[in-house]
């Protein structure tokens, strides 16, 4: 909705903070209309409350390597055709 209102208002050639503005009225019509309609939460009545600790490791690593993947590959000497951004993808695919 924001982009569509962005492409057919003339938003864009009046100043560059009027962009900015709108996006900024919309994320707060949005975030009152969470606080209005989504419920609150209620208490976990689950006993055993421990904290899968492998699974956090693998996913932060798994997160680290999208973003290593995504960042380094626009500077790396040769491109995405580098060999440690080849391996990082095909780990990110297996």
């Amino acid at each position: 909705m924001e982009m569509w209102l962005m492409q057919n208002t003339s938003l864009h050639s009046k100043t560059w903070r009027s962009v900015f503005y709108v996006s900024a009225g919309i994320a707060v019509l949005i975030a009152v209309g969470g606080v209005l309609t989504v419920d609150a939460d209620r208490p976990s009545e689950e006993k055993d409350k421990r904290v899968d600790w492998f699974g956090s490791v693998l996913i932060t690593c798994g997160l680290v390597l999208v973003i290593f993947v995504l960042g380094d590959g626009a500077i790396a000497p040769r491109g995405w055709r580098t060999p440690c951004e080849l391996s990082m993808s095909f780990l990110l695919r297996g």
